[in-house]
């Protein structure tokens, strides 16, 4: 069975798990279908608590004139449970296993529950990935359910080049004969069809506007909304557009309002 990741442990324990998604980029070295995620974890409080690991494909979006890369949500984990107090591998499956493609360049990441205990993942130097953790506190209270950022940019800040995570990929290459929605259990038959309903879920978090109608990807809402007034004659077109990171900035364009996230965010 291939596997793609860091199996080494290393003899640090720096990042804790409890409020951001802390992730580190590998490369897929052949085509098959994601079937688990392994962890290497300590735990380090008195209370047992929650944990879940998700894959994440790097990929370039254009913001304006600008190319930034962002990671791009593929499938998250089911829900496992560390113990008080412990260490070791924790193992969690993929109740719908997406595709994975050679050459493709993933984050593995995880996160754990805020508030019961902090979980620390072990690292070592690694000479052939990069780690990356996705900063804020969006993974805060919510282990379960939805509370995950579908798509997230990936801040230049945060790169830590040779200091990795140990955390691996194992996956077949049997395809699956469907997609259960890991949270509702509603059957899709495709990976796509499940991306789809998942990404159309609303969301508090920033990620990109998914169209439930055609699968168009927009990264502003007003985007979204410009497409459902002309594409499908769904609503009204936008008065103004508004910036993802401080929604008090609006402009009567796009284009206005990528110039300033470009300016005023270049790395958040």
């Amino acid at each position: 069975m291939p596997t793609f990741g860091n199996k080494q442990v290393g003899t640090e324990f720096v990042h804790s798990l409890n409020t951001n998604f802390i992730a580190s980029r590998f490369v897929a070295p052949e085509d098959g279908f994601a079937e688990s995620i392994e962890v290497y974890v300590k735990h380090i409080y008195g209370a047992d608590s929650h944990i879940r690991a998700a894959i994440y494909e790097e990929i370039p979006y254009l913001i304006g004139s600008v190319t930034r890369k962002f990671a791009r949500y593929v499938m998250a984990t089911e829900e496992g449970m560390i113990p008080a107090r412990s260490e070791g591998w924790v193992f969690l499956n993929f109740e719908a296993q997406p595709p994975i493609e050679k050459g493709v360049k993933y984050f593995l990441g995880a996160w754990a529950e805020e508030k019961v205990a902090t979980v620390m993942i072990s690292t070592e130097p690694y000479d052939q990935a990069i780690s990356c953790d996705l900063e804020g506190d969006h993974m805060a209270t919510s282990p379960r359910g939805l509370g995950y950022p579908r798509f997230y940019e990936i801040c230049p800040k945060s790169y830590r080049a040779k200091y990795i995570a140990s955390i691996y990929c194992e996956y077949g290459y049997a395809a699956p004969t469907a997609y259960p929605c890991p949270y509702c259990n509603i059957p899709f038959p495709s990976y796509g069809a499940l991306l789809r309903h998942i990404m159309s879920t609303p969301t508090e978090m920033i990620h990109l506007q998914i169209c439930p109608k055609d699968g168009r990807a927009f990264f502003l809402k007003e985007e979204l909304q410009q497409h459902n007034y002309e594409r499908h004659g769904i609503g009204s077109p936008p008065q103004n557009y508004s910036c993802i990171f401080c929604c008090s900035f609006t402009r009567p364009t796009k284009d206005e309002v990528y110039k300033h996230i470009n300016d005023t965010h270049p790395g958040a």
